[in-house]
């Protein structure tokens, strides 16, 4: 039987991944698997990073450390946008504002 990790959830560990730990995860048995990822991490270009490297990637859910207001939340989706196909769907998390939702 061929098995895969098909999602990740980072959320328990309670851990905040940097840039390089992000290009560790990309790299990795798992990070290559997933398709599904939930995960904390520090800056937006960490967020750019998942997406360009993983992929098997079809969702992500990321809370960011980066920014924490209203205002600024809107500024990192617009930024994401530019960045990204438009063919991704990027959301903010209706409860939670330093919370984002993509899915690719």
């Amino acid at each position: 039987m061929n098995k895969s990790i098909h999602e990740l959830d980072f959320r328990c560990l309670n851990e905040v991944f940097n840039e390089e730990e992000c290009i560790n995860l990309c790299q990795s048995s798992l990070g290559i698997q997933c398709k599904i990822l939930t995960i904390s991490v520090t800056t937006h270009q960490s967020i750019l990073i998942l997406i360009q490297n993983m992929k098997n990637l079809q969702a992500l859910h990321i809370q960011y450390n980066e920014y924490t207001s209203n205002s600024n939340s809107n500024e990192i989706i617009q930024w994401l946008k530019a960045q990204l196909s438009s063919t991704f769907c990027i959301n903010q998390d209706r409860k939670l504002n330093n919370y984002l939702h993509i899915w690719i």
